[in-house]
């Protein structure tokens, strides 16, 4: 399994260091004038409101189905009884009912696909959310004593937990099993949307035991809420700057990088030799698996050369600072080392899992030997010249390499 790209791994940690910053600043915040701390209390609809509406605009209905259940939970809570400086026993029962639920919800919507947000599977998602909450309030509403004696038994231990939590046992095992669930999920997919999620469900467990009662409170409900509003960003400039293939930077930052292209520099170009036959003859998935693996060694050129996707099988590399000579080295262990690789194909009948005592291989097994092409030019401190101009002639350096046999650098 490979390790998360940086972008991705950027996108992952996002959460906790958000969570992290906010326990932190929520005591300095509390100082904050009695005028400020009152739009505070209406963060929460805000950051949820607009976390919605980009799930929505995006199409991405993990995002949007979430948001809406937690605005939900926030206006059900808050509204559901009239006293606002002691916890009676109608909003005790609609935490009870939320703290068990949420870490339910966000787990089966962690195994949605963010596609189809207006097909019927999706509109049966807000229909069941919507109804799921107007339940829980009318339970909580008109049944608090009997909610509460249903969901905050102490069925591990008697210790009266509830004198020191305002989340149930059961909430907390849940919770637990949530947490273990996603985070398999996220080991396993690398979703970054799960991510998330487990930053949500943490920021929904610290809301609640301070309380609503506390302002603290509604500085992790907008915690919660601004999570997904980043994950959703950080996951769309990833979308639009990286090749999803390779988790190489794609045209657009190479474009915006040699944009950038001041003084000395020097730019390669590389292709796959023959990969048109990998295709024709192995079928499109060989084919791209001969793109990651030819992605994973561009990635550690050395000579502080950053590698990109620039399109189909052809990929580029910048040097910053670096003259030709400089960077021809770091091209040729790059070459030698792509030619010394082989990808075994395997047969299309292989087992799907790694059997527990070991096999020969099922035959047919071939080797695929890969090799590369590629073509690079300088810039010294020649500021008429455009970067653009010096891609087109590590292009043209790229074409002689293929003309005089492939697998060699021409400058």
């Amino acid at each position: 399994m490979s390790a998360l790209p940086s972008s991705r791994l950027i996108t992952t940690i996002t959460p906790p260091l958000v969570l992290g910053v906010a326990h932190w600043a929520a005591p300095y915040l509390m100082r904050l004038p009695d005028v400020l701390m009152q739009s505070i209390t209406f963060a929460p609809y805000l950051v949820f409101a607009v976390s919605f509406g980009l799930g929505v605009l995006f199409e991405r209905k993990r995002t949007a189905l979430a948001s809406l259940w937690l605005l939900i939970v926030f206006w059900m809570v808050n509204n559901i009884s009239s006293d606002s400086n002691v916890m009676g026993a109608v909003q005790f029962a609609a935490i009870s009912i939320a703290t068990l639920f949420i870490p339910l919800n966000l787990v089966v919507f962690a195994h949605f696909r963010d596609k189809g947000l207006w097909s019927w599977q999706g509109m049966l998602g807000f229909a069941i959310i919507v109804a799921q909450g107007a339940l829980q309030y009318w339970a909580a509403k008109n049944h608090p004593e009997l909610v509460v004696r249903w969901l905050n038994f102490e069925f591990f231990v008697n210790t009266g937990f509830q004198q020191y939590s305002a989340i149930s046992q059961l909430a907390v095992f849940v919770y637990v099993m949530g947490f273990i669930l996603l985070l398999k999920n996220l080991v396993l997919d690398k979703d970054v949307f799960v991510s998330g999620f487990l930053g949500v469900m943490v920021a929904m467990i610290l809301a609640f035991q301070a309380g609503p009662q506390r302002d603290v409170y509604y500085v992790y409900m907008s915690v919660a809420g601004l999570i997904p509003i980043m994950t959703l960003a950080q996951n769309s400039y990833f979308l639009a700057y990286f090749d999803e293939l390779t988790s190489l930077p794609g045209r657009r930052a190479l474009n915006e990088d040699l944009a950038r292209l001041r003084g000395q520099y020097t730019i390669a170009m590389l292709d796959v030799d023959h990969f048109k036959s990998f295709n024709d003859t192995f079928g499109h998935d060989v084919g791209d698996q001969v793109l990651k693996m030819v992605a994973a060694k561009i990635r550690k050129v050395g000579g502080g050369g950053k590698a990109y996707r620039y399109g189909g099988e052809e990929f580029a590399v910048i040097f910053t600072g670096k003259t030709a000579k400089q960077a021809f080295p770091h091209l040729s262990t790059l070459r030698e080392i792509i030619d010394q690789t082989h990808l075994m194909i395997r047969s299309k009948n292989r087992p799907d899992k790694k059997p527990e005592v070991a096999t020969p291989p099922v035959p047919p097994v071939r080797q695929v030997h890969v090799t590369l092409s590629i073509g690079y030019a300088e810039n010294v401190y020649n500021f008429e010249i455009q970067p653009e101009e010096v891609v087109k002639e590590a292009d043209q350096a790229l074409y002689r390499a293929k003309q005089k046999g492939r697998n060699r650098i021409s400058q």
